[in-house]
């Protein structure tokens, strides 16, 4: 680790990829059991936590592309696990809400999953997980704001892509 800001804002990075690849993997591991996916069990998740919610606003309580979100949904409703209402701010997206067996699957893994909460809850302190749970939202704020200056600097999809010169990648 480093004590020069711009080294330890990519130490943090470097990180929180780790940190990624591990939570996806618990997740797997554990939703895995009961037929779910780490992803699937997100979305479960952020229902649960939420409500009914549209596949863009879901993306973004998730912090995915609408399209990945969209696929992910068309094939929980396909499998049973969520149902769609309508929305009554918007006649065109509706509202995609758990369904009973949702319910039960999400449900069944939140209770295998609680006893590794509590693990790792115990691996800090209280208030150093509350602080790191914070600074992440605020550097998940200032990299949607990098996204989102380089979408109106570039325009999405424009074909201007950086290039990476041969032998460099």
């Amino acid at each position: 680790m480093s004590s020069n800001p711009d080294s330890a804002i990519n130490d943090v990075i470097s990180a929180a990829y780790r940190l990624h690849a591990e939570i996806v993997g618990a997740g797997d591991a554990v939703a895995g059991r009961f037929g779910l996916s780490a992803a699937r069990w997100q979305v479960l998740g952020t229902i649960a936590r939420g409500g009914a919610a549209s596949v863009p606003d879901l993306a973004r309580m998730i912090g995915n592309a609408r399209q990945s979100v969209q696929r992910l949904v068309a094939e929980m409703l396909e499998d049973g696990l969520l149902t769609t209402v309508e929305n009554p701010r918007h006649r065109r997206s509706r509202l995609v809400e758990m369904s009973a067996r949702g319910r039960q699957s999400y449900d069944a893994v939140m209770a295998a999953w609680a006893p590794h909460a509590a693990v790792l809850g115990n691996k800090l302190p209280l208030e150093t997980s509350l602080a790191l749970a914070r600074d992440m939202l605020v550097l998940a704020r200032a990299f949607r704001e990098i996204a989102d200056q380089s979408d109106r600097v570039a325009g999405p999809g424009d074909g201007h892509s950086a290039s990476i010169p041969k032998g460099e990648s």
